[in-house]
């Protein structure tokens, strides 16, 4: 994957797609009629890599955008050209040097700022919640937390990254240097959770957030299951949603669909053979006809149609 890419002239509509389709819900800020940009993705390992370039002000995310996602995530992101500040909560991270970096955690609200007269380039690495957490489910990640390029672990990141870049596909080298790269980012960016010094209500926010994206997919999953899950009454659950903008149902149905479609693209370039039934009840609708249904509403065409959309 080359690091710097021609940049086209584009819409800011156009740019806004383009950036979803590989960021996932993102809003771009900017006082020009177009943007000078480039996105695209690698698949590598356990993770992609998105290399995202721009002139754009600011891009920014609110839980909005977090409840129009159907996967979690934590961004690495390394900074190439520009300068950008990133905030999360209560942490700010400012990026200036080639090879600088930090963590933003996708489930929480985020501002990423930028000089508007330099064209920014960035590397984000996409890494599922889940496989940051699975040892110890109880470890927090630190967001917006700066890791200079010139720092050991900052050192030790970039090289990893780039050997990781210049693997080949499934090779088991390409497996190795992503275990290392976990393990480096988890020695650097974690801590036990009750340092969190979110306030109680966003705390509780996220704690529903997390339970929605680890069970969605289960079959009957609705919010009196998630009231169990959580310790909360489905009244304060839904109280906590309807604060930020967001309805229990609809979140589960973008959680569901959003992961079927990654799921159809993965089958899609691995070859596999497609079941459509199968991966409807792997996904938590009750049959084909409901998953059709609210595919073709959010998507706006079939299924199989979308996967022919894909591949063209």
């Amino acid at each position: 994957m080359q690091l710097a890419k021609p940049l086209r002239v584009l819409e800011p509509m156009q740019w806004q797609s383009e950036l979803q389709a590989v960021c996932g819900h993102f809003r771009t800020v900017t006082e020009a009629a177009s943007i000078l940009g480039h996105v695209e993705v690698v698949h590598k390992g356990h993770a992609d890599f998105a290399l995202v370039q721009h002139n754009a002000q600011q891009i920014v995310r609110n839980y909005r955008d977090i409840a129009q996602d159907g996967h979690a995530y934590y961004f690495l992101i390394i900074h190439l050209t520009g300068h950008a500040e990133l905030q999360q909560g209560k942490s700010r991270a400012v990026l200036r040097e080639h090879g600088d970096m930090t963590l933003i955690d996708s489930l929480q609200p985020s501002t990423f700022s930028y000089d508007p007269r330099l064209n920014t380039s960035q590397l984000s690495l996409h890494l599922p919640r889940e496989l940051l957490h699975q040892h110890n489910p109880q470890v927090r990640f630190d967001p917006a937390t700066l890791i200079s390029a010139q720092s050991d672990y900052g050192q030790l990141i970039n090289a990893q990254v780039k050997m990781l870049l210049n693997t080949a596909e499934n090779s088991a080298s390409q497996q190795h240097l992503s275990n290392s790269l976990l393990e480096l980012l988890c020695a650097q960016f974690a801590h036990a959770s009750n340092a969190d010094e979110l306030a109680a209500s966003q705390k509780a926010l996220q704690h529903l957030i997390s339970i929605l994206h680890a069970h969605a997919l289960e079959d009957g999953f609705n919010v009196g299951r998630l009231a169990e899950l959580s310790g909360l009454s489905t009244r304060s659950i839904q109280r906590l949603l309807a604060e930020a903008g967001l309805q229990c149902t609809e979140m589960i149905q973008q959680i569901r669909l959003q992961r079927f479609a990654k799921r159809l693209e993965l089958i899609q370039r691995q070859g596999d053979k497609l079941h459509i039934a199968a991966l409807a009840y792997e996904h938590g609708f009750g049959d084909v006809s409901t998953l059709n249904r609210l595919f073709k509403k959010h998507y706006g065409v079939s299924p199989k149609q979308y996967l022919l959309q894909n591949a063209s």
